[in-house]
């Protein structure tokens, strides 16, 4: 039975970490990256107004 005792413990550390990057870790990450996406398209959005609204004045 002392054979076995290493080779649980791997396996629920295992099934732990898996759950906790699958459950918590990617969402989180996801989330800011589509973020940090959504935030440079605005800039570029912001960006090309002012140039579209000077060259209409002319």
């Amino acid at each position: 039975m002392d054979a076995y005792s290493p080779i649980a413990t791997v396996i629920l550390g295992g099934l732990t970490v898996s759950t906790l990057l699958t459950l918590i870790v990617i969402p989180i990450v996801y989330t800011f990256v589509d973020d940090m996406m959504r935030g440079t398209a605005n800039l570029v959005k912001k960006q090309k107004r002012p140039i579209r609204d000077r060259a209409s004045q002319f």
